[in-house]
């Protein structure tokens, strides 16, 4: 800008000094000669010897009125020689001789402005049309004609240099790839929305009406470079999945800019140039979908986007890995056309996509196919004037027993679905709605004392139980009974069953898990896998890592249980876990889901891992309520209260709660 305002000013400055005149006024008796001058902004005024005159800058007014007062203009004094005066600005300067302005000698100049020359693009069509520029100055930049319509049709970016795009001509000309290129960005661009690498067709590349143009990687396939109409090699060729990639119209910039319409526009998108989309983008749902794929444009698309967020939302079809059977041609607003004929009886039905037809005569429907292109049914239905007849039948037969229509034979639970021809020629639809009693299986959990009845039987303890119940029609209805009497002794186990759930390996470091105890709890036994023969110290600790209890194990390869023992306290964030690294133990590197609860016992919160989807050593872990009593020490005078009861004297303390399932649960207590 300081630039332009040099060379203005340096314009201005040649005009005044090459193109200003002089203009001469004298005095002739009582008169300015001449009294009026008409000159241009820059041209300068001599005013002769004034000898008994003056000459004094007035108002307009004052000079009106034959008055002398002077304004602070220009002033040659009485008697002087003259002097030069140069106007300003363009107005008219009034002025006079003071001592005989009464007489009338008083005089006029108007100076009029300049036109100076204002270089710039006078073109209005130009996109740097200055509407002040008076000189063109061959400046004028021009907007880009608009492009031929072509379009990405298909990409692929598979195994090895399986790489390739396509792209579309959808009109009737041939099409001159000239101007055309591919813009791209490797992964991450070090500024976003403008390209790094610019490449442009071979010379004299060409796409036919209604045809396609190939560019693959030199190393491609052979199925591809069969079709390749150009090839590319280079690490930055094409796209390895996350690397945007532009159609571009235009001409390549000495630099890479941003997209202008006076150098290149955006004709068609493959991703784009904002930033690293990790391994590749997601599109039509499918993620990572420019990576490992090949990506087909939709039937109705008929000219590029500008939007690859809309692009690849609506636009594409995603294929797997390799899937090369479209490349060489496109499908562009085509439609296939299939015939159908049906004959059915009155009273049937035929139905097409989202259309039912019941009566004689030729129906079309459109569908939609996969590709987004129509798919016109023709269909043709004769109905017959007999009628059909349809028939439901409901059926509950025994286990082992079996139902039979026409020639089929049904022995499941389901509905079945069947056609014969009735005596008048049309079909007999036969619907049969069957039920099989098959062996129920049920499973209870009782409180000690209580029973439970299974037809003639009554059963009161733990155990597994076969039932033959005679049903309502008569057949032999096997019941299988799983009955748990509780106990609060009774083993729950919990975590991470076994090994094949997620993945892992063998584990030597010093990990644990961490726990917390709701009510005093026996962790008796886990399951590990060894990679070795091996002897392991497994410990149970506080908080603090203090030991509460230990016990070492002499393993063997691969799984085995072991059993822990270990009276665990209540208490929040204890450890289970080994004694020291070298444990050569399986752990789970995925597929860990904390908390582990164990009913009302206790819960395995996680591990001492930053990475909470580790799982460590233990697996199928059992517990049991402790059969231990809780030992308190209180100071005399203070008390304890378990289960409503309040206690404040020594002594062994026994009291009921009621389970979960509503039967007694013991508390044992120690109070010192």
């Amino acid at each position: 800008m300081k630039l332009r305002l040099h060379v203005l000013s340096i314009l201005i400055f040649a005009c005044f000094t090459s193109f200003s005149q002089v203009y001469t006024i004298n005095t002739a008796g009582m008169t300015f000669d001449p009294d009026t001058v008409t000159i241009n902004l820059g041209d300068t005024i001599e005013f002769g010897s004034l000898g008994y005159h003056n000459a004094v800058e007035v108002d307009e007014s004052t000079w009106t009125a034959n008055d002398t007062t002077y304004n602070g203009g220009f002033y040659f004094a009485l008697g002087s020689s003259g002097g030069y005066f140069i106007a300003d600005s363009a107005r008219t300067y009034y002025y006079v001789c003071q001592p005989h302005a009464d007489s009338g000698m008083k005089g006029v100049i108007i100076a009029n402005s300049i036109s100076v020359p204002v270089p710039g693009c006078t073109d209005i069509l130009a996109l740097n049309y200055s509407p002040l520029a008076t000189i063109d100055d061959s400046s004028c930049v021009y907007p880009l004609p608009t492009p031929a319509n072509l379009f990405f049709s298909e990409y692929g970016e598979g195994n090895s240099y399986n790489k390739y795009f396509e792209i579309y001509n959808p009109t009737a000309d041939t099409i001159d790839l000239s101007d055309f290129a591919l813009a791209r960005v490797n992964g991450n661009p070090s500024t976003i929305g403008i390209y790094e690498y610019w490449t442009e067709f071979d010379s004299a590349s060409v796409v036919l009406p209604n045809d396609v143009f190939v560019v693959a990687h030199i190393d491609a396939d052979s199925l591809i470079l069969l079709h390749a109409d150009m090839t590319v090699s280079g690490s930055t060729a094409l796209s390895n999945g996350d690397d945007g990639m532009a159609l571009v119209f235009g001409y390549e910039p000495n630099l890479p800019v941003a997209p202008s319409p006076s150098t290149y526009v955006i004709v068609d998108w493959i991703g784009d140039w904002n930033g690293d989309p990790g391994q590749g983008w997601e599109v039509a749902g499918v993620v990572n979908a420019t990576r490992n794929h090949s990506l087909i444009r939709k039937c109705p698309i008929s000219v590029g986007d500008t939007s690859w967020s809309n692009s690849s939302a609506n636009q594409w079809v995603v294929k797997p890995i390799d899937y090369w059977l479209d490349l060489g041609t496109h499908n562009w607003m085509t439609s296939v056309t299939d015939s159908l004929s049906y004959t059915i009886c009155n009273g049937l039905s035929v139905t097409i996509g989202s259309s039912t037809y019941s009566s004689s005569g030729v129906y079309s429907d459109i569908l939609i196919s996969q590709n987004g292109c129509d798919s016109i049914v023709i269909t043709t239905l004769t109905v017959l004037s007999n009628s059909a007849s349809i028939v439901v039948n409901n059926f509950t037969i025994c286990d082992g027993d079996s139902v039979v229509v026409d020639s089929n034979s049904y022995f499941t639970s389901g509905t079945y679905v069947d056609s014969l021809i009735n005596n008048s020629g049309c079909d007999s639809i036969i619907t049969t709605h069957l039920i099989v009693q098959t062996p129920t299986y049920q499973s209870f959990t009782i409180c000690y004392g209580d029973s439970i009845a299974v037809g003639n039987s009554v059963y009161n303890s733990t155990g597994n139980y076969t039932d033959t119940i005679q049903s309502s029609i008569g057949c032999d209805s096997i019941v299988h009974t799983n009955l748990i009497i509780y106990s609060q002794f009774n083993s729950v186990f919990g975590g991470i069953v076994s090994n094949s759930v997620g993945t892992g390996g063998i584990y030597t470091g010093n990990r644990h898990h961490e726990l917390n105890c709701f009510i005093p709890t026996e962790i008796v036994s886990a399951i590990v896998y060894s990679q070795d023969t091996n002897i392991i110290t497994f410990e149970l600790r506080d908080d603090n890592g203090n030991v509460i209890s230990d016990t070492t194990q002499q393993l063997i390869p691969g799984s085995q249980r072991v059993y822990l023992n270990f009276e665990m306290p209540v208490g929040t964030d204890l450890q289970l876990g080994v004694s020291s690294a070298g444990s050569g133990l399986y752990r789970n590197n995925s597929g860990a889901n904390y908390p582990y609860n164990f009913g009302g016992l206790a819960s395995i919160t996680g591990t001492n891992s930053s990475n909470q989807n580790y799982y460590y050593f233990l697996y199928d872990i059992e517990m049991r309520a402790s059969s231990q009593s809780t030992n308190y020490s209180i100071c005399d005078g203070d008390s304890i209260t378990v289960a409503g009861n309040v206690y404040n004297t020594t002594g062994v303390y026994t009291d009921s709660l009621i389970s979960s399932i509503g039967c007694d649960s013991l508390v044992f207590t120690n109070l010192v």
